[in-house]
């Protein structure tokens, strides 16, 4: 079975397929529509919250046929009845739930640096990352004494005054083995839904530092796996106290999270909506970007 194309995926159980098809994004063009028709006649559709803060802009949009098809939803909010239609059952599951850097990580290797960054340049993925308030973020991180910054993916890093390492983007296992170097890593994002890099960094046991607006990856953060800061004047005390004290990151997360226990909770969400399935674990797979339209499409 092949995958399906963004913002459909797949949700399969261990030797067959289930009913159902998970929703990740807004439909925003009629050939996406026209998509999500063929996959309506063969699958039921399953919300997941994946896109920014979808599905708040079209929460009351009842005449939307893709939205109103959404059986349940799998949520990455603190709070899903600003987000979410009325009706449908939720639960807090998002698609980073899923992740697991085994059996290649974590690995132990020597720290090279204080603090890791990832954000790719562009506008919206600057928008995404929350760039300009992580660079604000670098100034104090950068203050004497300076922290050993590496920041990934931002041509423009390198501007930035101070002990603070550039890198190009990366191919995602060098990526990860960079992260691997680093003494916890930094996420100012607000407009996350479901930040991968997030539980990946757990995996490497390297803690994380967390803008406490963001929208999802919120329920990583723990006195074990990492701490939150509120603006740029708290974030070194966020990062020194994440340093001293947060030394469980792979355990806490594999105990509570990962394909398997991930898996499980999604399952039994499903079979409240559908009694009749049997499968007792589910994956979520990974979807394709559309191809390219041609002509007027």
């Amino acid at each position: 079975m092949a995958p399906l194309f963004w913002p459909f995926s797949h949700i399969r159980g261990r030797r067959r397929a289930t009913p159902f098809v998970a929703l990740h994004g807004p439909l925003c063009s009629a050939r996406a529509t026209a998509y999500f028709q063929d996959i309506r006649a063969h699958y039921r559709l399953i919300g997941f919250t994946s896109h920014t803060d979808f599905p708040r802009a079209y929460k009351d949009r009842l005449d939307l046929d893709w939205l109103s098809a959404c059986e349940g939803w799998c949520h990455c909010f603190r709070d899903p009845s600003q987000f979410l239609p009325k009706g449908p059952p939720f639960i807090l599951i998002s698609y980073s739930d899923f992740v697991d850097c085994r059996p290649r990580f974590p690995i132990r290797v020597p720290k090279k640096y204080d603090v890791g960054f990832v954000c790719s340049a562009g506008t919206w993925k600057e928008h995404t990352k929350n760039w300009h308030f992580a660079v604000s973020c670098f100034s104090q991180l950068l203050a004497a004494p300076p922290l050993r910054i590496v920041v990934i993916g931002h041509e423009y890093a390198a501007d930035v005054p101070g002990p603070v390492t550039a890198l190009p983007e990366l191919e995602h296992q060098h990526l990860l083995e960079v992260l691997s170097t680093c003494r916890c890593a930094l996420f100012t994002a607000i407009m996350d839904a479901s930040p991968r890099l997030i539980p990946e960094c757990l995996c490497l046991d390297v803690p994380i530092v967390v803008y406490s607006k963001i929208l999802g990856g919120w329920k990583y953060v723990n006195r074990h796996t990492g701490r939150f800061f509120d603006d740029e004047f708290s974030v070194r005390s966020a990062v020194n106290d994440c340093i001293l004290h947060c030394d469980r990151s792979s355990a806490w997360y594999f105990a509570n999270y990962g394909p398997q226990l991930s898996g499980a909770r999604l399952a039994r969400f499903l079979r409240q909506i559908e009694p009749s399935l049997t499968e007792r674990y589910v994956y979520l797979e990974p979807w394709q970007n559309p191809p390219a339209a041609r002509g007027g499409e």
